[in-house]
């Protein structure tokens, strides 16, 4: 039997408690999701912009993030008295919430933001510094019903004690609008960007954010490989044999898409990094449809 494995480090098990039940419609009502009366907290008219956009700037896809290229991006841990262990990531949606992955579970407690050398006080590039990191302790983690075996709903809201504060290198990312949510994404390439393992076998992290641009595939392909068959509710993104993919440390990470919704473009997070094969680069792996799941995200983002 293929083994597959959720992308949290595995240093730090967490058991998965319900704290909220929901359900999905079978279909997505794009009305209702368009009308939806919690957009009021969420900006979309700044979100999933990078000091990058405007600029002549070309970044080649690759492996290395430049500073600030991804300013959403969470990472999700334990703090203790003398050491914080980080195992996931997420992204922050507003100035209080994150999204995140359910199999992360709800021993957390923490919700570092603006990182990009994890070793490292401070980061500089080309004579730019970035302000310090901002750590947030977790009010409340919702989740909506994960489902252990299937992997189904695995994604969770992260409620934050305190406001973070807005620069450019941290930013909330766009939630999906307009026509984002019925655009067929088969084929399209997205990138997932997190601080995962680069290599399964040697156990080696990175020291910065890393990224990969990768094509989201038609379900059969992941059908193909894992036990349990995707349904709409997931994506199947990766390669077959590049060896580029998620990897364990890089749960609950975004994978965004820069694309235009209204008069500029923008990046918008279509999934949530969710699970994938024991050795990752072997193939591709699922990630969690958030555009599917956007009335119960709207739901629970009820502060600015």
């Amino acid at each position: 039997m293929i083994m597959v494995i959720g992308r949290i480090l595995s240093y730090l098990l967490c058991t998965v408690t319900v704290t909220v039940y929901a359900s999905a419609s079978n279909g997505m009502d794009i009305s209702a999701i368009e009308t939806h009366v919690n957009w009021r907290h969420l900006d979309r008219t700044s979100c999933g912009r990078t000091r990058y956009d405007d600029s002549k700037e070309r970044i080649i896809d690759g492996d290395e993030a430049k500073i600030g290229q991804f300013p959403w991006l969470a990472r999700i841990g334990v703090q203790m008295e003398t050491v914080t262990l980080f195992s996931c990531a997420g992204s922050l949606l507003n100035r209080y919430y994150v999204l995140s992955a359910a199999h992360c579970g709800e021993s957390h407690n923490v919700v570092r933001l603006g990182e990009h050398d994890i070793i490292t006080k401070e980061d500089c590039e080309d004579d730019v510094c970035v302000p310090p990191v901002q750590d947030i302790n977790i009010e409340q983690h919702y989740f909506f019903g994960y489902n252990t075996s299937s992997h189904l709903r695995d994604f969770q809201i992260i409620l934050l004690q305190r406001p973070a504060i807005y620069n450019d290198f941290v930013k909330p990312v766009c939630l999906p609008y307009g026509h984002v949510l019925t655009k067929n994404f088969i084929g399209e390439a997205v990138k997932i960007a997190g601080w995962g393992y680069t290599d399964t076998k040697t156990l080696d992290l990175p020291e910065v954010l890393m990224y990969i641009v990768a094509p989201v595939l038609h379900r059969s392909t992941c059908n193909a490989v894992y036990k349990h068959p995707l349904d709409e509710t997931q994506f199947c993104i990766g390669f077959k044999h590049e060896r580029k993919d998620s990897c364990s440390g890089d749960s609950g990470a975004p994978v965004t898409k820069y694309m235009k919704a209204s008069e500029k473009r923008q990046h918008f997070q279509i999934a949530i990094v969710s699970y994938g094969l024991t050795v990752c680069g072997n193939g591709p792996a699922v990630y969690t449809n958030v555009l599917y799941y956007m009335p119960l995200i709207l739901d629970q983002i009820v502060k600015s």
